[in-house]
């Protein structure tokens, strides 16, 4: 039974056995969290239309899909977690962060450097928990994202932003996740919500 409302964390990876330590090694450093793991493309998505995580610890090369192609998936669900990517190869690590990854994790995990990934997210959590100025906010993205974090905050929609700013709509998605990413914040309607004037 879990607990709704405490922060979801799900872990992905096609390996039960390294998904079963992960999961393990979450309890070991006493994460606050609820972790479930998953190991089916179709299942990670039920989940995540039924449950929003707010963490997803993802393996990368997996059968049906690779952990970016799924994590687009889970995205256009509206889905917007802290992602780690978990991989036994370093050559994703500049993938990874160009997806927007929060962390990224070698195989075999190591605890301390788990517990270093959870302390982040936790620092992460605790120092956006509260309004945003947008001093503040400008503080954190590059200029052509406050241009699309200033229309954001007006509820206008992407195409309509795309056609303000001379962009792309596949540009304004981008730096919408960006902006998401750098902030801490899940969706257009809490970063509306928690922003000061």
């Amino acid at each position: 039974m879990t607990d709704k409302t405490r922060p979801y964390c799900l872990i992905v990876d096609d390996d039960r056995s390294a998904a079963g330590r992960l999961v393990s090694l979450m309890k070991q450093v006493n994460v606050p969290w609820d972790v479930e793991a998953s190991f089916y493309t179709d299942e990670v998505l039920r989940r995540c239309t039924i449950r929003k995580p707010d963490y997803l610890f993802l393996e990368v090369e997996m059968p049906l899909m690779s952990g970016f192609e799924l994590l687009d998936k889970v995205r256009l669900q509206g889905c917007q977690p802290q992602v780690v990517f978990v991989t036994a190869f370093e050559h994703y690590a500049i993938k990874a962060i160009r997806a927007g990854a929060f962390d990224y994790l070698l195989k075999p995990i190591d605890v301390e450097e788990l517990k270093l990934v959870v302390n982040k997210l936790f620092d992460r959590s605790s120092s956006w928990d509260r309004k945003l100025s947008l001093s503040e906010i400008s503080a954190r993205l590059s200029d052509r994202e406050m241009d699309v974090a200033r229309l954001l905050l007006t509820g206008i929609k992407s195409d309509e932003i795309a056609r303000k700013l001379n962009l792309s709509p596949h540009t304004v998605n981008t730096h919408k996740k960006s902006i998401f990413n750098k902030t801490g914040i899940h969706s257009i309607s809490e970063f509306i919500a928690r922003y000061i004037n």
